[in-house]
């Protein structure tokens, strides 16, 4: 039988770059998928990661394998429901899981959610999906436009990325028209403490979609209706304009004003969707056309 794979928003594809039928996580969409935290209707599913055990999956959907699962599951390698694990989201308006982030022990989980009605938007949670009692970041509430868009750790060192105008508080995470660091902060993966040696700040009302950690280095990319970071600052620093990607150092948050792609866009838009690292170079996906006089559509690989 032929499987709706336009229902789950989540394929496996072999060597041969086809599409894996013995894979199939049966993942139902919400009929209508809430616009109000991203501007857009939502994606089925938004992020993935791995332990050994299987795949946890982040998104906009309701039920997994028909059973009911809100904005986040985890299903087995053979695409399997794992029940064991559920981590009952909840919330009044929109139940959008946008990234994880396994650590082998546990998950954190961010987006636009509650969990019974007291941990908002930035989550971690043990095997079974139940609360980390020691990790407290409850100030960041699902209010307005904040939300959580990436997250990238190191050793103790959670990274939190969110919309450029969320400011991120000393202790716990508010909104709030005056903050720390804006955009991006560095917190204890164990408390959730905020790191105050870490702040940034960039000026316009776009969002960070992904962070890569290499070494001393935090890469930051973003999408937006505008060129995004135009004067992005640390303001206890340096000023630095780039477009699409940025470097810093991951302990303070010091723009690498040596570092610049010059994008070639399709449009007064320019959208960084994807980064990472490997061989020691930074692979980009996104909306452009090449960069200076090299032509590479959406996909390049920089030092």
């Amino acid at each position: 039988m032929t499987k709706p794979f336009d229902f789950s928003k989540i394929f496996r594809l072999n060597k041969n770059l086809q599409v894996d039928n013995t894979f199939y996580p049966f993942i139902e969409r919400l009929a209508n998928p809430s616009t109000a935290a991203f501007g857009a209707a939502s994606s089925v599913i938004n992020d993935f990661d791995f332990d050994n055990e299987g795949i946890y999956v982040g998104g906009n959907f309701v039920t997994v394998g028909g059973e009911a699962y809100t904005g986040c599951a985890k299903i087995d390698y053979s695409g399997n429901l794992i029940n064991t694990f559920n981590p009952r989201l909840q919330g009044s308006n929109t139940n959008i899981v946008r990234t994880v982030l396994s650590t082998g022990s546990g998950l954190f989980i961010g987006g636009v959610f509650s969990q019974l009605s007291t941990f908002y938007n930035l989550l971690k949670v043990n095997n079974d999906g139940s609360s980390n009692s020691n990790f407290l970041t409850t100030g960041l509430s699902a209010l307005g436009a904040s939300y959580i868009t990436n997250l990238a750790i190191t050793g103790n060192d959670l990274y939190v990325a969110g919309p450029m105008n969320a400011p991120f508080f000393s202790g716990n995470l508010f909104l709030s028209s005056n903050g720390w660091s804006s955009g991006i902060a560095r917190i204890n993966s164990e408390n959730g403490l905020l790191n105050t040696g870490f702040s940034v700040s960039a000026p316009t009302n776009t969002e960070y979609t992904k962070l890569v950690l290499s070494g001393d280095n935090l890469y930051a990319s973003a999408a937006g209706v505008m060129a995004p970071f135009t004067n992005f600052r640390n303001s206890r620093f340096t000023s630095h304009t780039v477009t699409g990607v940025v470097k810093m150092n991951r302990f303070d948050g010091t723009p690498d004003t040596g570092f610049r792609i010059n994008f070639n866009r399709h449009s007064t838009n320019l959208a960084v969707r994807d980064m990472f690292i490997k061989d020691n170079e930074l692979h980009i996906v996104g909306d452009f056309t090449g960069i200076e006089d090299r032509f590479m559509n959406g996909y390049a690989i920089v030092d």
